[in-house]
């Protein structure tokens, strides 16, 4: 009898053990895919991520806005892959690259630029950039506060490394034309503010920089190294 109670002993553990291991499969297939930490829930609106700009931030054309990239919600992530094509009669811009963004706080980017002339007497040019940013939101919620007139803002920096010029006069270096380094770092304030009943988007940027041409003619000058504060704007409808 001894024996018989140790047996009923162990086999009562191990059949609740098993059962459990049966439900596992039907209550992991019941739950909702946001309920994953590896899944975005994909909870904003459509298009409220924002765009991307050409130097990968979440934002649009050339302007970063305050929005944080991704349709992850502020207990969630979202990420996106982009490419952007700029063709014009005599010159290319292509950007390439990905972000991420976490419960709808911060953001981080990583992008390749390449500009190419493709006719005229430059053809054959082409500047290549690297960019890596990072933003934070501060305050406020571009979509939310629809009865509050404060804009959804945020802070980024950017750092650009130019990877060189491959041209057939043998300009390889931004510091032959007068550039004077290869690389620099972008500071920027935005305030960005959506507008569901109008299906407006209000961005302004202040953006504290050296860089020339966004960086793909390298950092500061022979005339002047100093920053300055560009203001960027945008309107979308």
């Amino acid at each position: 009898m001894p024996s018989m109670h140790r047996c009923v002993a162990l086999i009562a553990p191990l059949a609740y053990l098993l059962s459990l291991l049966a439900c596992a499969p039907i209550a992991w297939a019941q739950r909702a895919p946001y309920e994953s930490a590896f899944m975005p829930d994909l909870g904003k609106l459509p298009l409220t991520a924002g765009f991307t700009d050409v130097d990968g931030a979440g934002g649009g054309g050339l302007v970063p806005w305050a929005t944080i990239t991704g349709y992850g919600t502020d207990t969630s992530w979202g990420a996106n892959a982009h490419y952007t094509l700029v063709p014009l009669n005599d010159f290319r811009l292509q950007s390439y690259g990905f972000a991420v963004g976490a419960i709808d706080r911060i953001e981080t980017s990583a992008t390749h630029d390449e500009f190419k002339a493709t006719s005229g007497p430059l053809n054959g040019l082409k500047v290549e950039e690297q960019v890596f940013g990072l933003k934070l939101r501060l305050m406020g919620d571009a979509v939310y506060d629809q009865d509050s007139f404060a804009p959804q803002t945020a802070v980024g920096i950017e750092y650009k490394r130019n990877t060189g010029i491959s041209d057939f006069t043998g300009l390889t270096d931004p510091k032959l034309i007068g550039a004077r380094g290869n690389s620099g770092t972008d500071f920027y304030l935005a305030a960005t503010k959506v507008l569901l009943a109008q299906s407006l988007v209000l961005d302004i940027t202040l953006r504290y920089t050296n860089a020339n041409e966004f960086g793909l003619l390298g950092f500061g000058g022979d005339l002047r190294h100093d920053r300055s504060i560009e203001p960027e704007a945008t309107v979308a409808s």
